[in-house]
């Protein structure tokens, strides 16, 4: 009875040291391991579509290198990623991705919203004034800004955008009838 319980006790303790030996170096490889990207099957059936919100900026899905290269023979000399490098799955995307957009002469920009969160939570909030503010100062250099999918987190930033734009057509068309004569 000794010899058993002896012999299973050895058995949960060489799993145990198979785990911290084996699976953990695994799931820190998962950094490395770009098995998330959304492009590839079957993530890529559930990506949005690059598609315009002004004049000047494209908003869509986590581009891959061929998608860049021909953002930028359209003009697009600015990236916003919305991805997040907290999340094991995005990480890797972002470095990957700034790599690729400097070796394109593009500038990058990383500023993460959390899509577990609302748009309106202080985190998020925060860096949508931020992309805002960063847009305003680029003026009307052509921006591509894009999240994992290209659905969620761009949609917060198109909301907003929407949002700005209809407060200056409101505070236009008011300065307008307090100057007319």
């Amino acid at each position: 009875m000794r010899q058993k319980l002896k012999g299973a006790l050895l058995s949960v303790v060489r799993i145990l040291l198979a785990g911290v030996f084996i699976f953990y170096p695994i799931v820190l490889g998962l950094d490395y391991f770009y098995v998330f990207e959304p492009y590839l099957y079957p993530l890529h059936m559930l990506q949005g579509h690059i598609r315009p919100v002004g004049r000047h900026i494209l908003i869509g899905p986590y581009p891959e290198f061929i998608t860049l290269e021909r953002l930028r023979n359209q003009g697009v000399s600015v990236v916003i990623s919305l991805l997040d490098p907290r999340l094991i799955y995005e990480k890797g995307l972002v470095r990957v991705e700034q790599r690729e957009e400097r070796s394109l002469g593009m500038k990058t920009y990383n500023i993460p919203l959390d899509s577990y969160e609302s748009p309106n939570s202080p985190r998020n909030a925060a860096h949508i004034r931020e992309i805002l503010a960063l847009l305003h100062r680029l003026g009307n250099r052509k921006v591509y800004i894009h999240c994992y999918l290209g659905k969620h987190r761009v949609a917060y930033v198109a909301n907003a955008l929407r949002a700005a734009e209809h407060r200056a057509t409101v505070v236009s068309n008011d300065r307008q009838m307090h100057t007319a004569p």
